[in-house]
């Protein structure tokens, strides 16, 4: 079940990103399109950590 959800959400992750990469081709580099990815890049470090992690314990 971690799997499929962390595919599930790394590809919203990468949608995002594209969106955001969209825009950026778009409208040029804005204070917001840094701030989104920032925000992108944070989500996707700690919630693929978190999927990924195996406790000690399994």
């Amino acid at each position: 079940m971690r799997r499929v959800l962390l595919v599930v959400l790394m590809v919203f992750i990468a949608g995002v990103l594209g969106l955001t990469c969209y825009d950026v081709a778009h409208a040029g580099l804005t204070p917001l399109d840094v701030v989104a990815v920032v925000i992108v890049l944070f989500f996707a470090i700690t919630i693929g950590g978190a999927l990924t992690y195996r406790d000690p314990d399994e």
